[in-house]
């Protein structure tokens, strides 16, 4: 599985036009700002695949206790 696969729609939709943004950025300033936005998409992503292998380890620890 790829981060990309743990995007919203409307997240993935907002990444694509940040990154025409980002292309299109008259200075440094506006394209720190830009890649900021992209970085907290992609920290929510990143969070909810961690929280489901978190989620997928934890019951399989659970079920070898129970064995």
């Amino acid at each position: 599985m790829r981060l990309k696969d743990f995007l919203t729609e409307e997240e993935d939709t907002k990444l694509e036009q940040l990154k025409s943004e980002l292309l299109d950025a008259p200075n440094d300033k506006v394209r720190t700002l830009i890649l900021a936005q992209i970085d907290e998409i992609l920290d929510a992503a990143r969070s909810r695949y961690n929280a489901l292998f978190t989620s997928s380890e934890e019951q399989a620890t659970t079920y070898e206790h129970a064995i």
